[in-house]
C-alpha cells in the first residue's frame, strides 16, 4: 500500500474517527430502548419493577414515589441528553475523518505536483494538460471521499447491525432468534 504512508500522519484521528461514530451507534441505538420505557411504563402503565433499569432510575430520582408523567418526562429528558451526546459523537467523528482524509489528500497532491514537475519535457509531451488536470484534481477527490467514508461508513453498519442485534436479544430472544435466522 503506496498510498498507506500518507495517511500515517494523520493517524491519531483515523483511529479516534471510528471510536466517536461506535459512540454514536451506541448512543442511536439506546433511543428505541428509552423509548420502550416510556411506552412500556409511562403510557400503557406496565409495572416497572419488570425492568431493574427503569425501576431503578425512578427510584433514585422519585424516592418519595412516581406517575406516569413522571416516567414520560424522565426518560424523555434522558432521551435529548443521549440524543446530544450522539450529535457530539457524530460530529467530532466527522470532524476527525475530514481531518485525516483531507490531509491525506493534501499532501498526496503535493507528491504528485512535485512528481509532475520532476518530469522531463519528454515525458510531458506523452500527457496532455487535461490528463494532467484530471489526475491532479478529480482522481486524488476521490480517493479522499473514499478514505473519509471508509472512516465513517464502514464503521457504522456493522456497529448498527452488531449492536442492534444484541439490542434485540436482550429485548426479546425469540424474535431476535427470528431476526437472526432470517438474515
Amino acid at each position: 500500500m503506496k498510498l498507506a504512508k500518507y495517511l500515517k500522519p494523520y493517524l491519531l484521528f483515523a483511529i479516534i474517527s471510528p471510536l466517536m461514530m461506535m459512540g454514536e451507534v451506541l448512543a442511536d441505538l439506546c433511543l428505541p430502548y428509552l423509548m420502550s420505557f416510556i411506552v412500556n411504563y409511562g403510557i400503557i402503565g406496565e409495572d416497572i419493577t419488570e425492568s431493574g433499569l427503569a425501576s431503578f432510575v425512578m427510584g433514585l430520582l422519585f424516592p418519595n414515589g412516581y406517575t406516569g408523567l413522571h416516567i414520560i418526562l424522565t426518560f424523555g429528558a434522558l432521551m435529548l441528553l443521549i440524543t446530544l451526546v450522539g450529535g457530539f459523537f457524530g460530529t467530532f467523528c466527522a470532524y476527525t475523518a475530514a481531518r485525516a482524509a483531507q490531509g491525506f489528500g493534501h499532501d498526496l497532491r503535493r507528491d504528485a505536483y512535485a512528481r509532475v514537475m520532476s518530469l522531463s519535457i519528454e515525458q510531458t509531451d506523452r500527457f496532455t494538460t487535461g490528463s494532467l488536470v484530471t489526475r491532479m484534481t478529480n482522481d486524488i477527490a476521490m480517493i479522499v471521499e473514499f478514505i473519509e467514508m471508509l472512516l465513517r461508513m464502514f464503521v457504522r453498519s456493522p456497529m448498527f447491525f452488531v449492536g442492534g442485534t444484541v439490542f434485540l436479544l436482550t429485548l426479546d430472544v425469540k424474535f431476535g432468534m427470528v431476526l437472526l435466522i432470517s438474515l
